[in-house]
């Protein structure tokens, strides 16, 4: 194991509607096994074309200090 990520098991558990948001993208919700119930979705933007029960690995890697939050997006 990394010591600078971590890879966790998750499944996409629900779809938004592309008009929900102010950029008009469809999200989708990951369940994540694991992680504390407050903590366990995740909403990210659909743009792999991810369908409701699909098993996903999310992988959460240690940013660059120069990094700010928004290049993430």
């Amino acid at each position: 194991m990394n010591a600078s990520c971590l890879r966790l098991i998750g499944s996409v558990s629900e779809l938004s509607r592309p008009g929900l948001y102010a950029d008009q993208r469809e999200r989708v919700t990951v369940f994540v096994q694991g992680a504390e119930p407050l903590y366990a979705e995740l909403r990210i933007q659909n743009e792999h074309g991810w369908r409701v029960g699909q098993r996903v690995v999310i992988t959460i890697d240690l940013a660059e200090a120069s990094v700010g939050l928004d290049a993430a997006a």
